[in-house]
């Protein structure tokens, strides 16, 4: 059982150096009564949101703020990005990608359109934030009822 700030913070390293395919030595933790702040940067929204996770879960965290920047390693051109959200919709989700319009602009994609009921809007959301090379999403989408 983990019982000092210091203690804590060392497991909360502990846990993001074991975390696949995320690089802790660019990430700065700081614990401080309950509260983790992760700093610094990753290369993808997926490896930001698993060390969210890693920490949150630790006993005597009770808030995180995730201030990560999603630093891509390798650059990926816009028109793979948004080639590869559509094919990730229609291969993994069955969705087809007609209704929405996929604009992305130096790794930040704009989608703007509609779905056919809430857990499409929740697949569109997951293909792209888990798309390499997106830095951020803009979420335009519309929920309409068929």
């Amino acid at each position: 059982m983990l019982h000092t700030d210091k203690e804590i913070k060392a497991e909360i390293k502990n846990r993001i150096w074991k975390a696949s395919n995320i690089n802790g030595s660019k990430i700065d933790v700081n614990f401080d009564s309950g509260t983790t702040t992760l700093k610094g940067s990753v290369k993808g929204h997926r490896q930001r949101h698993i060390a969210e996770d890693q920490v949150s879960k630790l006993e005597g965290v009770l808030d995180v703020k995730n201030e990560l920047a999603v630093i891509p390693t390798e650059k990926i051109t816009d028109e793979i990005i948004a080639q590869n959200i559509m094919d990730d919709l229609s291969q993994k989700y069955n969705l087809e990608p007609s209704f929405l319009l996929i604009e992305v602009v130096d790794g930040v994609v704009t989608l703007t359109g509609t779905t056919p009921d809430l857990a499409a809007k929740v697949y569109v959301n997951v293909a792209t934030i888990q798309t390499a090379g997106v830095i951020k999403v803009i979420d335009n989408v519309n929920v309409v009822l068929r």
